[in-house]
């Protein structure tokens, strides 16, 4: 059985300040004005590995001014297909990370795991 290495040190914060570069330009993309300020739904997963770096995304858009609903999967596969998507919300984020393999699943900022199938 193959086993998956983790990623190194630099190559998981490159990934971070390449999240971090989007959670900027986004906010300068749909900037919060008095007219109008954005409500939200952000998905993300506790246990990805980032260390709380998604839930950098959520400070910035909230000091913008934006109302920003949180729902941590924490580690789960969860399907939102049931969550209600329309309004009061007029954006929705999936800022979820899942392993490149289907049949792994993480168990938090070790390596994945394999699933026995």
């Amino acid at each position: 059985m193959d086993s998956i290495q983790p990623d190194s040190t630099l190559s998981v914060f490159f990934r971070l300040c390449r999240m971090a570069a989007s959670c900027v330009f986004l906010t300068v993309l749909f900037p919060a004005s008095s007219a109008h300020a954005y409500r939200i739904l952000f998905y993300h997963n506790s246990l990805d590995g980032t260390e709380g770096a998604l839930l950098k995304c959520v400070d910035i858009l909230r000091g913008a001014g934006h109302e920003v609903n949180v729902i941590d999967v924490k580690g789960r596969h969860y399907d939102p297909a049931g969550d209600n998507w329309g309004a009061p919300y007029d954006q929705v984020w999936d800022m979820r990370f899942v392993g490149r393999d289907p049949h792994t699943t993480f168990d938090g900022p070790s390596q994945p795991r394999i699933l026995a199938g």
